[in-house]
C-alpha cells in the first residue's frame, strides 16, 4: 500500500517515501570543528547521504559553514527550536536566497529590530530574503516590497514601501 507522502527537498535529494536515505548524526561536540568535519568526511566516504549536526549555541553555528564547505551532501542543523540559531544557520549556510517564516515571533521590540537590521545587511550584501510574517513593524523595518495575501479568497495585493532603506 502506497503512503500519501509530500515530497521534501534536502539538498539534491527528494525525500518522498520511495527510497530510504542513509543519514547520520555527528557524535563529536559541535565546538570541535576539525574533528566534526573529519567525521563528516568519513561518513560521506562510507555512503552517508545526509549529515545531521547538533548546533546547541551561537558558537557552534560556524560548524554549519565548515561542514557545507567540506562535504558534498546535505547538512541538517539540529537547532533545538531556537529561532536565533535557525536564523544564524541560515545566514551561515551561504545560500543566496533565505526564506524565513515568522523570524521575530515572540520577540520584544529591541530583538525584532536587531533581526531586522541583520536582514537588511544580508540584503545589501546581495542576498534575496523572503520573510513570511504577520509583524507589521518587522515589515516596515526591513522589507522593501510586500505581497499581502488578503483575507478574501483569490485576492493578492502587491506593494512597495517608498520610504524603505532596505
Amino acid at each position: 500500500m502506497k503512503r500519501n507522502v509530500k515530497p521534501v527537498r534536502v539538498g539534491d535529494l527528494t525525500l518522498n517515501g520511495e527510497k530510504i536515505y542513509i543519514q547520520s548524526m555527528l557524535n563529536v561536540e559541535a565546538h570541535k570543528t576539525e574533528e566534526s568535519v573529519r567525521q563528516a568526511k568519513e561518513l560521506e566516504a562510507a555512503g552517508c547521504e545526509i549529515i545531521r549536526a547538533a548546533i546547541p549555541d551561537m558558537e557552534a553555528v560556524k560548524l554549519v559553514y565548515a561542514l557545507k564547505e567540506a562535504v558534498n551532501i546535505p547538512v541538517v542543523a539540529d537547532i533545538h527550536f531556537d529561532y536565533r540559531l535557525a536564523i544564524a544557520c541560515a545566514i551561515f549556510s551561504g545560500r543566496r536566497i533565505l526564506i524565513l517564516d515568522e523570524p521575530t515571533s515572540g520577540l520584544d521590540g529591541r530583538n525584532m529590530r536587531l533581526i531586522a537590521e541583520r536582514l537588511k545587511s544580508e540584503a545589501r550584501n546581495g542576498r534575496t530574503i523572503l520573510v513570511i510574517t504577520h509583524d507589521r513593524e518587522l515589515i516596515e523595518s526591513c522589507c522593501d516590497n510586500i505581497v499581502e495575501i488578503a483575507a478574501y479568497p483569490n485576492i493578492l495585493l502587491h506593494g512597495y514601501f517608498p520610504s524603505s532603506s532596505a
